[in-house]
């Protein structure tokens, strides 16, 4: 499997670029409310200075003559004070807004009239607020204002408005210039160079934060093609070190899974070959009697004829014998037998299967008997009842094999269990055995009686597949098989078995 071609930008890349832009953002952000900030600032510098400017005007001129404006007056005093000041823009403003006189060129007047809210809200506060009013000169723009009303002295009737803009062209001018000086622009520059800064530190932090996360795609890599289980090395503790570390622990799960496949491969070709050998020998054994059988059909007499016959069948039972414990073991491999649980008597079932064996031990002068201590209740087990005489059968059949005399099934009561052993005065399982007898394809080299040493399974007639069926038909209830005791007096194989409820 090839590895798969990464053709987009790597993750260092995607973070570097995020990490650009973020900053990017920030900087344009620092530079908006700078630029806002500047202005809000000049606008406050420029209140603070010129607030009290309408009151002293209008404490110098008396702006109206009768029920008339007085123009000339206010376009003298209204030059003035924008000679000695070019920032400030004077207007007399009527009661309801109407914009009355002032010094500009007509066609620099835009509005006639202005809104009156900002300026009562100016004059309620004292002139210490900073209030936004109407430009004369713009449809649509709003300046710094300061304002003083003008009464009668007699009435106190209201007459009108002193209205002064406190940043007007004159001002956007000058303002426009300073933002282009070199003081401005050094600014910006320090502003940008700082960000600049930010970012190459911020990107030196990123490759360092994941230079880890890169080892680990390399020790992936490394993993996926050479099959690598070399540990990587774990340089921080946070979660891309916890993830280092589950990576290591999953190599080396797959480094041991790999290897017990391996073995097990190794295992199923030895079984196949061994098993291949069995399977051959009746084979050829039932094919050479019966072809004797046909050569010399005339010149055997019936007894020969019937010595023939029966070795053949022999021979076709022992084949057909191993072809349904290949089967056996099969279905059970695969999960196919789910198995009928039910309470029942283990030593009635023991008895019956011994029964069966009986003139088979007669033949080979063995001893079978069954020594059920039911002095802590009865022995009534819950499970399958053709599975488990099916497991006796196997165990019983395997201690035949290799004892010397005597083959004994034990049953006791152990509390909420019963415990099946069976025992046999054979002469011992191998060391290297003791772990590996019922495992599948396993063929162990336990001495039969009389050849310590030299005899095996398949020297006495076995397949290496008994107690590996044994040992599934044990998983299916919850049990395990295992070797309870070996030595050069005899074994004892045991499964506990969960004792039936109330027993």
């Amino acid at each position: 499997m090839s590895q798969p071609h990464v053709t987009g930008l790597s993750l260092r890349a995607k973070l570097a670029l995020l990490l650009a832009g973020l900053f990017l953002l920030a900087g344009v952000g620092v530079l908006i409310v700078a630029a806002t900030g500047a202005g809000q600032y000049s606008a406050e510098v420029n209140h603070r200075l010129n607030r009290e400017i309408a009151a002293h005007i209008a404490g110098t001129i008396d702006p109206f003559v009768g029920d008339q404006v007085n123009k000339d007056a206010l376009k003298g005093v209204f030059m003035d004070v924008m000679v000695v000041n070019p920032t400030l823009e004077v207007y007399l403003v009527g009661p309801t807004g109407d914009v009355l006189a002032y010094d500009a060129p007509e066609e620099k007047i835009l509005r006639r009239r202005v809104d009156l809210a900002p300026v009562e809200a100016y004059l309620a506060s004292g002139g210490t607020e900073l209030k936004w009013g109407d430009d004369p000169r713009s449809t649509d723009r709003k300046k710094p204002i300061s304002a003083h009303a003008i009464r009668e002295e007699d009435t106190g009737l209201l007459r009108g408005y002193l209205y002064i803009i406190l940043g007007g062209e004159d001002f956007d001018g000058i303002t426009h210039v300073l933002q282009q000086s070199y003081a401005i622009r050094w600014g910006t520059a320090s502003i940008l160079a700082s960000f600049l800064i930010a970012a190459i530190v911020g990107l030196l932090a990123l490759r360092q934060l994941t230079r880890p996360l890169e080892e680990l795609r390399l020790g992936m890599q490394e993993f996926h093609e050479r099959g690598s289980t070399r540990p990587l090395p774990v340089t921080s503790r946070d979660e891309i070190g916890a993830l280092t570390v589950d990576f290591n622990e999953m190599a080396s799960r797959i480094a041991e899974q790999v290897e017990l496949l391996r073995s097990t491969d190794e295992d199923r070709r030895a079984f196949v070959a061994n098993i291949s050998h069995d399977l051959r020998t009746p084979t050829a054994a039932v094919q050479g009697y019966l072809e004797t059988l046909l050569l010399k059909a005339s010149g055997l007499d019936e007894d020969e004829r019937k010595a023939y016959l029966e070795r053949a069948a022999s021979q076709a039972e022992r084949l057909n014998g191993l072809v349904e414990q290949l089967f056996e073991l099969a279905r059970l491999e695969a999960r196919d037998v789910a198995p009928e649980l039910e309470p029942f008597d283990l030593a009635g079932l023991a008895g019956d299967a011994l029964a069966k064996f009986q003139s088979r031990a007669d033949k080979v002068r063995v001893t079978l008997a069954i020594d059920p201590d039911a002095s802590q209740g009865d022995l009534d087990v819950v499970g399958d009842v053709a599975l488990i005489e099916r497991l006796i059968d196997n165990l019983v059949s395997n201690a035949m094999r290799f004892c010397r005399s005597q083959v004994v099934l034990k049953l006791t009561r152990n509390g909420r269990k019963v415990i099946l052993r069976v025992v046999d005065d054979g002469p011992g399982i191998a060391a290297e055995d003791g772990e590996r007898i019922f495992e599948r394809f396993y063929r162990g080299s336990r001495p039969g009686p009389g050849s310590v040493g030299t005899g095996s399974k398949a020297g006495q007639g076995g397949t290496g597949l008994g107690l590996a069926i044994v040992a599934r038909i044990a998983v299916l209830h919850g049990a395990k098989a295992r070797v309870a005791a070996t030595g050069p007096k005899g074994t004892i194989l045991e499964v506990v078995l969960p004792a039936a409820q109330g027993a």
